[in-house]
């Protein structure tokens, strides 16, 4: 794990934290593990932060070109963001048969993913490749 911000060039590795924490001098090393061993993070919920029709669109089009696990979650942090509820009730699923269609490992049908896309007031739009094979 890299330690962010610790002003390195671009291309430079950085250092593990625990080679950072092992560098120091035995009387700091103990007192910087007792804060760390405190410090508690909360986990980071992408559907926190959906709250845009631009910023959905664009971060499933984003997900799509990373292949079908990255959309699945993404399309299931967008749901979760909307309300799975409301998202089930559109789509013509029910609640459980939405949650286990968006599930990590899932395969869902076709039409079940664009029931939830449409459901979502959104739709799918196929463009073009540039000659680099990004989308244009």
């Amino acid at each position: 794990m890299g330690v962010a911000g610790m002003g390195k060039e671009r291309g430079q590795q950085m250092k593990p934290l625990d080679a950072i924490i092992g560098a120091l001098p035995a009387s700091e090393r103990e007192a910087v593990e007792k804060r760390f061993a405190e410090l508690r993070f909360a986990p980071f919920d992408a559907s926190d932060y959906l709250d845009s029709e631009e910023l959905i669109a664009e971060y499933l089009s984003a997900a799509a070109q990373e292949g079908h696990d990255v959309f699945m979650r993404a399309l299931g942090n967008v749901a979760k963001a909307r309300g799975m509820t409301a998202v089930a009730q559109a789509s013509g699923l029910g609640r459980e048969s939405l949650y286990k269609a968006l599930a990590p490992g899932a395969h869902p049908r076709h039409d079940t993913i664009a029931a939830v896309v449409r459901a979502l007031g959104l739709s799918f739009t196929i463009a073009p490749l540039n000659k680099a094979g990004a989308p244009s």
